[in-house]
């Protein structure tokens, strides 16, 4: 949870480095987040904030199409860096 802030209780307070922010495809997006190791709490309150936010539900199957994508794009990153020796698995 690297670009998220928590309080002491654990609780989201900021979100944070928004580098390369712009507006797209809000399942990519989401996905992009959501594709790592999160407790099931924080994806839960990601997308109900979402769907508040936004007036309307979320196609949870298209979310974890693009879920699925971007956990694949991590492991072929990861495993291409611990490959050529920059990363060393835990």
């Amino acid at each position: 949870m690297s670009n998220v802030i928590l309080d002491n209780d654990n609780h989201i307070c900021a979100v944070i480095d928004f580098g390369f922010a712009g507006f797209g495809n809000k399942y990519f997006d989401l996905a992009r987040v959501l594709s790592r190791d999160y407790p099931p709490v924080f994806r839960d309150y990601i997308i109900n904030s979402y769907e508040q936010l936004e007036g309307a539900s979320l196609d949870i199957s298209e979310l974890d199409k693009n879920i699925n994508t971007w956990k694949k794009i991590d492991s072929g990153y990861m495993n291409y860096m611990i490959k050529i020796g920059i990363y060393e698995k835990e």
